[in-house]
C-alpha cells in the first residue's frame, strides 16, 4: 500500500487500513464500491507478498 508516496507494508497505518477494509467489506453495498475493492486489493496483495512461514 502506498501512503504519501511511500510503500507501507506493515505497522499501524497498514493494520488500520486493513481493519477499515474488513469493516467496509462486511457490508454488501459498500463491498461493491470500486474504492473499497481497490483497498482490499492493496491490503491483500501486501499480505500475499510476505514470505512463506515455516512448515510444521
Amino acid at each position: 500500500m502506498i501512503v504519501d508516496g511511500k510503500e507501507v507494508t506493515n505497522g499501524p497505518t497498514f493494520n488500520r487500513a486493513a481493519g477499515i477494509w474488513r469493516t467496509l467489506a462486511r457490508n454488501e453495498e459498500w463491498a461493491r464500491l470500486e474504492p473499497v475493492r481497490d483497498l482490499g486489493e492493496q491490503v491483500s496483495s501486501e499480505r500475499r507478498a510476505l514470505p512463506a512461514g515455516p512448515t510444521i
